[in-house]
């Protein structure tokens, strides 16, 4: 809670504060305001404020795979793997892993994203 002593507050002037927070976890949060005086108020339903902040996600990475639904014997498939982050801040540790179907045998295997591949077994 943040308490601001105003003292004298002449009739038709304001007094704006801001305060600088770090938001939470993704979800739904509440911030209440509330004023009240020494003096009597003949209009306390305005005395309270409230505003909902929508926390989205830190990072939302999604991932498409783009491969042919056809290939003859012999032939070269081609695997596309794309990944990206719809969310507001960096991903951090980001690691795309494909798993090769089995009997297609990783000829050429290119990065243009700056990844580096790890061939794994299994």
């Amino acid at each position: 809670m943040a308490t601001f002593a105003i003292g004298s507050l002449v009739s038709g002037t304001s007094v704006t504060n801001t305060i600088t927070l770090t938001a939470p976890a993704a979800g739904s949060i509440a911030a209440l305001a509330s004023v009240s005086a020494a003096t009597s108020d003949p209009v306390p339903g305005d005395n309270t404020a409230t505003s909902t902040i929508d926390v989205n996600l830190l990072t939302d990475v999604a991932t498409t795979l783009i491969a042919p639904s056809t290939a003859s014997a012999g032939q070269v498939v081609t695997l596309t793997v794309n990944t990206i982050n719809n969310g507001p801040v960096p991903a951090t540790n980001v690691v795309q892993t494909v798993t090769i179907p089995a009997g297609l045998d990783p000829q050429m295997v290119t990065s243009t994203g700056g990844g580096t591949y790890a061939p794994a077994s299994g």
